[in-house]
């Protein structure tokens, strides 16, 4: 459904199909009283996101993108306090034998536990249905400006818009060697993360090669989850002064920080290679890839 089809009549008709079925699936999650608060928020925020790169592919045809990026960004800030709260659990998770081996089994079982306590309550929030609400007068609304997407982008328009979403990618990863500070690592993730919703988009066109260069996307964008986690994990032992003896968790900050240093020159690498292309060569020979398949030519195999 995600993906480009055979039947999609262009590009842009096919990336307009997309994002209204991304909003549909967020609608349909806030509306679904099985699911618990925080899936509800993650899921219609991921959705969101997804959009957002999308709207990326479109923007040389889409004179008011500025504007529909910021309401998208808006919208997706409205959850953001949500998500986050369940986040923290989940850092504590990713890292727990490290957690383990530092502060001790009792008092990592019980930082965990006060967490997901911090966590229900802000879910249980008096304000939690407001938020929703507006959530989902939010992607209503995005649905709208989605509805008067152009259906029609010529190949030159596709190469900007590829072009640009992966000159900015390569430069969050340049900016990033050269300080990796919190900061810098959230924008290269989030650059990242529009690039490979381009690839994504278009692996259909060219299997082989695009399912190679998604494949660092993801390796990448896990490695710099980890990386966000173990940051948001520090944070959380930071305010434990008097909870936990010192040493113990010096220990666990320490490994953390050394964690996080293994890391780093391994996602430097995979940035490296997943930039390897310049970013119009990139983008020339993505738009050249949808051209073949579009016509329906084969590519004699190995």
């Amino acid at each position: 459904m995600h993906v480009l089809q055979p039947d999609d009549a262009d590009i842009a008709a096919g990336v307009k199909r997309i994002a209204l079925a991304r909003l549909d699936a967020a609608l349909a999650a806030l509306g679904n009283g099985a699911l618990p608060v925080d899936r509800k928020a993650r899921l219609g925020r991921t959705h969101l996101k997804k959009v957002r790169g999308l709207l990326r592919l479109v923007r040389p045809i889409l004179p008011d993108h500025p504007a529909q990026n910021l309401a998208l960004r808006d919208a997706g800030r409205i959850v953001v306090d949500l998500c986050d709260s369940v986040e923290m659990v989940t850092a504590i998770d990713r890292f727990a034998d490290l957690l383990i081996d530092g502060l001790g089994h009792d008092a990592a079982v019980s930082l965990r536990a006060a967490i997901a306590q911090q966590a229900e309550k802000r879910l249980r929030g008096d304000d939690v249905p407001d938020l929703l609400q507006r959530f989902q007068i939010a992607l209503l609304s995005a649905r709208e400006r989605v509805l008067d997407w152009p259906t029609i982008m010529d190949r030159d328009a596709l190469e900007r818009a590829l072009a640009k979403t992966h000159r900015r990618a390569d430069r969050a990863v340049a900016l990033a060697v050269t300080d990796a500070t919190p900061q810098r690592l959230h924008v290269w993730r989030t650059q990242t993360a529009y690039h490979r919703t381009h690839v994504r988009l278009l692996r259909v066109t060219m299997p082989g090669p695009m399912e190679a260069h998604l494949a660092l996307a993801d390796a990448l964008l896990d490695g710099l989850a980890d990386t966000r986690d173990a940051t948001l994990l520090d944070a959380i032992l930071s305010q434990q002064d008097g909870a936990v003896p010192d040493d113990a968790l010096a220990k666990a900050r320490l490994a953390l920080s050394e964690e996080q240093d293994r890391l780093r020159p391994i996602l430097f690498d995979i940035g490296a290679a997943l930039m390897a292309d310049t970013p119009d060569s990139f983008a020339r020979r993505v738009a050249i890839y949808y051209d073949i398949w579009r016509s329906g030519r084969l590519i004699p195999s190995d």
